[in-house]
């Protein structure tokens, strides 16, 4: 009944922030969308404090899509503050960048905008606005934020008297926010719908949507509630059910009150004057309108429709109480009020002004109003009847869009069965594929283990046989017989007989070992090298080179580094000189260990191990075959190399490289007696 629109546009402003919540999934637009949501209701209750959180939100993003919004609505609680100027300041330079890089933004200043025009009594701005931010918006990729837009451009319609397009805009919102799943906007929705069908007369389809809108509305924020109880009492007004409009009307204006502006409360205050006129409520009614009037007196920018329908209610109210009016020129409504006021509100206030003088004699001037009263009401049922007409086409190709739709589910659906056959299938036969390459592996895995077990074998075969080989009866009686004289000389030569049986031992313990620690080998090659420099005169000198930062206790394969010194002291030198050198190198690389024993003796022969008629050469062969045994447990391999100085120069090195995590199984050494 009264000029509802305003009401919904604060609604809808606050509904752009709780729509585009979920756009963006960085962290800053997320958290800027969490705080519009929350400040729906105080944006407009408290504009201060809401300014506050946006200004405090401002300093700590660091995403230019979230800094603009915030300054978007920033400006917005300027203007609800006073400032006329801030939404117009602020959303030049939020457009200079959104039109660039955010069109989604973009439409958003549009919308706005839109809602300024609005308040200051500019229509045909607002939607001019409206729809250069539908035209932002409703692009390939729709969003969340086009659906305030496309409500304030259904409202906009309704005020414009283009009853089918709002009716369009309204259902076209429907169909996005199912599209977008998009639950909080129905409640807005409905009600509109509500209003529109209330414009067509068609209070079956009012009473319909008022209660699909009532499912939602405990759930609304303040600006929806309100809008609601609006749609509500009009509905009962025109149904002439008087007491429950003013009930509605009367929660519309508790609801009002939490948002102190004088726009909101003068169009509550003028729906209850009216109501209270048609219930015969004079002094309730002359209540109500004072304040209207009171209020107009302090806003700066109010539609001339909106003017000329307070202005009216007074008068009319002036002639109930004082019946002497009736001889007082009666108020007529101005061109900008009849281009704006919707033809129904004049087509009443002619038709209070015909029963006033009809119920006092007045004959001539009651028909006269009469006459007006029904060229406004047949103004009114012509545009309902095109209306409903243009409505109802709109409807079948609704219902027939919505039947194309059902087709194209259904065919949807059978094409997603068949993908979930298919899948279903597919996951089969990769499961299959999936054991059989497990059984694969495990028969792999398991004929490895077997080989693995046989390659142990043989290298503990080796073992044994360099342990017979280093405690021959020949070697143990050369050592002893050059030794045991001189200890019965010399008590100090003890140590020497002690060395002794430390190599031994020694010798005995990593022969059964697979690795041990680096400190311990190098431990084991000391002792041999100082025993051999008793017994062998002159014995080549031995040069350690040990890197400090090398972590000792590293696992290597036992007997790696013995075996090429004690090959290098008994077979690179036939003819000992004091030249005779050995150099021992241990560092890293990349932290891997690098191991070589370098001499300049008289090199290998063609099949790379020195020959003296004195050993048989598995010491070399045990420690490849360690080697190769290890590096099938290890993604990286160790190398393991023997080479001949090249440029003439003599010698041989011996050159091992384990890399960093390299794995060697290591077995307890056993406990030996003395």
């Amino acid at each position: 009944m009264k000029f509802h629109s305003i009401a919904s546009f604060a609604l809808l402003l606050m509904s752009l922030a709780a729509c585009h919540k979920g756009h963006d999934s960085s962290e800053d637009r997320a958290l800027t969308d969490s705080l519009l949501h929350q400040t729906a209701d105080i944006l407009f209750t408290d504009p201060r404090k809401a300014d506050s959180l946006y200004a405090d939100m401002q300093r700590q993003v660091t995403d230019s899509s979230a800094y603009y919004r915030l300054a978007l609505y920033r400006a917005t609680a300027a203007q609800r503050l006073g400032d006329t100027l801030a939404l117009g300041k602020a959303g030049d330079r939020v457009l200079r960048w959104a039109a660039a890089n955010d069109s989604d933004l973009a439409g958003q200043v549009w919308n706005h905008r839109a809602v300024g025009e609005v308040l200051y009594g500019r229509p045909d701005s607002a939607y001019a606005c409206l729809a250069k931010a539908f035209d932002y918006m409703d692009g390939s990729r729709k969003t969340k934020s086009l659906l305030p837009v496309c409500i304030n451009l259904a409202d906009m319609a309704q005020k414009k008297g283009d009853i089918p397009k709002s009716a369009y805009y309204y259902h076209y919102t429907l169909l996005l926010a199912d599209s977008l799943n998009v639950p909080n906007i129905y409640g807005a929705v409905y009600a509109g719908l509500a209003q529109t069908y209330l414009e067509l007369g068609n209070f079956r389809e009012v009473s319909r949507f008022l209660d699909l809108a009532e499912r939602y509305i405990d759930q609304e924020p303040i600006q929806t509630r309100l809008f609601y109880y609006m749609t509500r009492g009009n509905c009962m007004y025109y149904e002439r059910r008087y007491e429950e409009a003013h009930r509605s009307f009367d929660v519309s204006y508790e609801l009002a009150s939490g948002f102190k502006d004088d726009l909101q409360l003068l169009q509550v205050e003028a729906n209850l004057t009216e109501v209270c006129l048609a219930e015969n409520r004079l002094a309730e009614a002359r209540t109500y309108v004072d304040r209207a009037l009171g209020r107009l007196k302090k806003m700066a920018f109010v539609d001339p429709g909106v003017r000329f329908y307070v202005e009216s209610l007074n008068e009319d109210l002036k002639m109930a109480e004082h019946p002497a009016m009736l001889e007082t020129p009666a108020i007529e409504p101005a061109n900008e009020a009849v281009k704006f006021c919707p033809p129904r509100y004049i087509s009443l206030h002619y038709r209070r002004l015909a029963e006033h003088f009809a119920n006092h004699g007045r004959w001539e001037k009651a028909y006269r109003y009469g006459r007006l009263a029904e060229s406004y009401a047949d103004s009114v049922r012509n545009r309902q009847m095109v209306s409903n007409v243009i409505e109802m086409e709109q409807r079948y190709e609704r219902d027939t869009t919505y039947l194309s739709q059902r087709f194209l589910i259904a065919d949807y659906q059978k094409k997603a069965t068949q993908q979930r056959f298919t899948i279903v299938v597919g996951l089969l036969s990769v499961a299959i594929i999936a054991l059989v390459f497990l059984f694969a592996f495990l028969w792999w895995r398991r004929r490895a283990e077997t080989r693995f077990k046989q390659q142990r074998e043989v290298v503990a075969h080796l073992r044994m046989g360099i342990v017979r080989n280093r405690l021959s009866p020949h070697y143990i009686s050369n050592v002893l017989g050059t030794l045991v004289p001189k200890i019965r000389q010399y008590p100090e030569l003890a140590d020497t007989t002690d060395l002794l049986i430390d190599v031994l031992r020694g010798n005995l313990m990593a022969s059964a070992q697979e690795c041990v620690a680096l400190e311990d080998e190098i431990a084991l090659v000391r002792d041999y090298v100082q025993l051999h420099e008793y017994t062998h005169n002159p014995s080549p000198t031995v040069v350690w080179k040990i890197d400090e930062s090398i972590d000792r206790s590293r696992p290597v394969p036992s007997m790696c580094l013995e075996i090429p010194v004690e090959n290098a002291l008994k077979h690179a030198f036939p003819q000992p000189s004091a030249e005779d050198t050995i150099e021992v190198c241990i560092g890293e690389e990349d932290g891997a260990i690098v191991i070589s024993v370098a001499d300049n003796g008289c090199g290998c022969g063609a099949a790379g191990v020195k020959r003296t008629g004195r050993d048989t050469g598995s010491g070399l062969r045990m420690l490849g075959a360690i080697i190769a045994l290890m590096n099938e447990k290890n993604r990286q391999p160790a190398s393991f190399e023997l080479v001949n100085a090249a440029g003439g120069q003599s010698g041989t090195t011996v050159r091992f490289r384990f890399p960093k995590g390299y794995s060697l199984e290591a077995q307890s050494p056993p406990v030996l007696s003395e």
